[in-house]
Formats: C-alpha cells, sequence, structure tokens
C-alpha cells in the first residue's frame, strides 16, 4: 500500500492548554478549511521561532509587541542598544583570538569582505562606544525608549536607537560651539587652578629643604654673613628709606646671632616685598640684592648635595614655569573671564616662542593655547555668520525648486533645514575647537561601525 502520508501537509499547531503538537492535513486543502478544522479543535499555529499564530494565520506577538511599562522600555532600550552590542562584541572579538574563529571569519570574507568587515568593526565598536563615547550610548537608549512609548514596534524602536547613537556625538558638538562664553569661563578656572597648584607644589618642596637645612642646624659662616651684608649695603645705596632692609644688615653683622636658611628665606622674602614697593628704588637692583641673598642660599647648602639638588630644581620651576605663569593669568585671577586677552596676548606669544621651550607652567599653557584655539575658531565662524546659512537655506529650497518642487510648504520646510545646516556648520566648527567636541567627533570611529554593522544585518 503506498504511503500517503508523504503528500500531506504538516502544521505546527498547539491546543487550547498551550500543548504543541503536528496536524497533518492533504496537500491542496483549502486554507479555510484548514482554519475551520483548527477552529473545531480548538488548536492554533505554533512557531517556537517566530512566535504564536492565531486561528486565521496571523502572527499572534501580544506579549512580544505588548508595549512595556517605563522601566521595561529603558531596560528594553539598554539592553538592545548597549548591553547586547557590548556583550555581543566582545564575544565575537574572543572568537578571533581561537584558530577556528580566524578561520570561519576568513571564510565569511572570502564570500562577503564587506559585510565581514562591517561585522568585525561593529564588534569593536560594541564594545569601545560605552566607553569612549557615554553620550551616544545614553542617546540611543534613550531614543529607543521613546520610540516604544510612541507605539513602535522593538525594530522601530531599535532603528530610532541606531539614529540617536549616530546623532549625539554631533549635537554634542555643535552644543560645544554655542557655549563659548562657558568653555572660555571654565578654562579660565582651570588654568587659575592649575597655576596655583604648581605654585603650591613649588614653595612645598623649598620649605621641605628649608626645614631640613634648620634641622640639620646649618648655618652661614661669618665670611659668609659678612660678605651678604656687603653686597646689600652696596647694592642698596638710600640707607634709612626702608627700615627693614637696615636691620637686615644689622642682623648679619651680628656676632650673637645665628643666621640659617629660614632667616635667608625670609631675608629674601622681605627683599621682594619691601623694595618693590619703594617707587625711588630701581627694580633691577632690588633683583641683584635678591639674587645676592639666593647665592648665599645655594653657598649654604653647597656641602649638602641631597639638599642642595632639590634646591635648585625647585628655584629652577619657579624661574621657568612658576613665575612666567603668574604674569599671564595674574589679571585671569582677578577677572577669570579675561582669558580670552590673556590666551591672545603678544606676552604669551613671546613665552611660548622662548628660546629653549615654551615658558610657564605646561598645564596653563594648555589651557591658554585651547582658549586660543576656540577664540581663533569663533572669528573664523563669525566670518562666515552671515555666509553658511544663507547658502544652505538658498541650497535647499533652490535646489529643490530646481529640482521641479512646486509646494510652499515643502519649500519652506526645506529652506528652513538649510538654514539649521548652515548654523550647525558654523558652531560646529566652533565646537571642534575644544577638546569635548573633539572627543565627541573621534566618537564616531566608535559609533559608526556599530550602526552600520546594525543596518547591514536588520
Amino acid at each position: 500500500m503506498a504511503d500517503t502520508t508523504s503528500s500531506d501537509m504538516q502544521i505546527p499547531v498547539h491546543d487550547a492548554d498551550g500543548t504543541p503538537s503536528i496536524m497533518r492535513v492533504p496537500k491542496g486543502t483549502p486554507k479555510a478549511q484548514i482554519h475551520a478544522v483548527m477552529r473545531e479543535n480548538s488548536l492554533q499555529h505554533y512557531d517556537p521561532s517566530a512566535g504564536q499564530t492565531d486561528q486565521g494565520g496571523q502572527t499572534d506577538q501580544g506579549q512580544a509587541e505588548e508595549k512595556p511599562g517605563w522601566l521595561g522600555s529603558i531596560w528594553e532600550g539598554a539592553k538592545d542598544e548597549v548591553i547586547d552590542p557590548f556583550l555581543r562584541g566582545g564575544q565575537g572579538l574572543m572568537e578571533l583570538t581561537t584558530p577556528q574563529g580566524t578561520a570561519a571569519a576568513l571564510e565569511r570574507a572570502k564570500e562577503h569582505p564587506v559585510r565581514e568587515l562591517l561585522h568585525q568593526a561593529g564588534n569593536v565598536g560594541g564594545v569601545v562606544t560605552p566607553i569612549v563615547a557615554p553620550e551616544a550610548a545614553i542617546a540611543s537608549t534613550a531614543a529607543h525608549t521613546g520610540a516604544r512609548w510612541l507605539g513602535f514596534g522593538r525594530g522601530g524602536a531599535q532603528t530610532a536607537g541606531t539614529i540617536g547613537g549616530l546623532v549625539a556625538p554631533g549635537a554634542r558638538v555643535i552644543y560645544e560651539g554655542t557655549n563659548v562664553p562657558g568653555q572660555l569661563e571654565r578654562l579660565g578656572h582651570e588654568a587659575t587652578g592649575e597655576y596655583q597648584a604648581a605654585k603650591a607644589a613649588t614653595q612645598a618642596d623649598l620649605r621641605n629643604v628649608i626645614t631640613e637645612a634648620d634641622n640639620r642646624g646649618l648655618e652661614l659662616t661669618p665670611q659668609q654673613r659678612t660678605d651678604l651684608a656687603s653686597q646689600i649695603d652696596r647694592r642698596y645705596v638710600p640707607r634709612g628709606q626702608v627700615p627693614r632692609i637696615d636691620q637686615i644688615e644689622t642682623e648679619l653683622l651680628d656676632p650673637n646671632r645665628t643666621i640659617r636658611m629660614s632667616d635667608l628665606d625670609r631675608y629674601h622674602t622681605d627683599v621682594r616685598t619691601r623694595l618693590s614697593q619703594n617707587p625711588t628704588y630701581p627694580q633691577s637692583e632690588m633683583s641683584r640684592v635678591a639674587d645676592s641673598i639666593r647665592d648665599s642660599q645655594a653657598d649654604l647648602l653647597s656641602p649638602h648635595t641631597d639638599l642642595a639638588q632639590p634646591w635648585r630644581e625647585g628655584l629652577d620651576r619657579w624661574g621657568h614655569d612658576i613665575t612666567p605663569s603668574q604674569r599671564i593669568v595674574g589679571r585671569v585671577a582677578r577677572n577669570r573671564s579675561s582669558i580670552e586677552s590673556r590666551a591672545m596676548s603678544d606676552e604669551f606669544t613671546a613665552q611660548q616662542r622662548a628660546e629653549g621651550g615654551p615658558l610657564g607652567v605646561p598645564a596653563v599653557n594648555e589651557r591658554l593655547n585651547q582658549a586660543r584655539s576656540l577664540i581663533e575658531a569663533q572669528r573664523s565662524a563669525r566670518r562666515l555668520q552671515s555666509v553658511l546659512p544663507v547658502a544652505g537655506a538658498v541650497l535647499g529650497g533652490g535646489g529643490s525648486l530646481i529640482g521641479g518642487e512646486r509646494d510652499p510648504g515643502t519649500l519652506a520646510a526645506e529652506t528652513i533645514a538649510g538654514l539649521l545646516a548652515g548654523e550647525g556648520l558654523r558652531h560646529g566648527r566652533v565646537g571642534l575647537a575644544t577638546p569635548a567636541g573633539r572627543a565627541a567627533a573621534l566618537h564616531y570611529l566608535a559609533v559608526a561601525p556599530t550602526a552600520a554593522d546594525r543596518m547591514t544585518r536588520r
């Protein structure tokens, strides 16, 4: 007897209790008849890989497509946009470390090289995007969640998440370009803070040497004291005008008084302070008096290498870094928004071009250079302020008009889009001059491959 079962259709179904089974019907049976038999026996189509279908053959994904609550939407967005790409990318990269995984990737590349390249780039992007492009991860999750709340299915929400991840870095670049005053104020605060931190660190190093020298009982010899008093007397001509300077000479020549490192440092501070306040005393002579005291300090420490070296290094840092930056950020300390004038000043330009390398605290110079780049970009963008938006509007609306578009609403919308694009380009040009803006632009190296891979697979 011939086997008739081979000509039957096998339809996966499940009963009212959810028990799956296979229903056999002869080939060619009309669908209406099949549905009638299924309704009679309380059966429904069943496909474990694609969800359940109702009696009419339509997919029943009520539970899968049901709009989740707000917590569920956020979790779904984070899972689809951040967690799953991260885990999938990590797994794909781990597979490449094995011979089998590498061989499989090479085989796929032979058939579809571009697709495989995008896939591997997407693996890398999925891993690094949450780390280097957090705003893209947040935006994609938010866009996915919002799309779900607007009634989109999961696939549509994933598309919205991909678009949100691509738009976010560009939006950040444009935002940084619109926030120039805030950027300059922040750089002014940071420049002042870096200068004060460097100054405090150098002062602490010098104080440590002074304290250790005093603890060891180091003091000037009578001959050293006499020589220093003679140098001060020779260079400080107008005796009697500054009582403190006269007192210093008296203390140096007093045989009953010891002169230690802390005394010399106090003398140096008093000389710099008192003589600089005397308008009739030449500043060059004041510097020579101060240098004489510094020379005496070096002579006192010269037999002790462990103290002489850090002392020399501290003074070198003070002259090379602290003093030049003090002149630059002095006004910024009082009015921190004036970093614009300090960054563009001739003095800062001269310090940057100084022989032997730039003068000033490196961290301060970095902030000033950032401010200068920002200001130059802003000035350049101002020259394009009236050109870019107008050109964008003309190209947007005019191009549509040349293409045959006649609807006033469409022309107006495309003109407005051109204006917005021009403004975005102008602000983006400034934003790329900021560290945050450049970082956001570089985020595309991580975001774009992931988006391209997802769109290709979809």
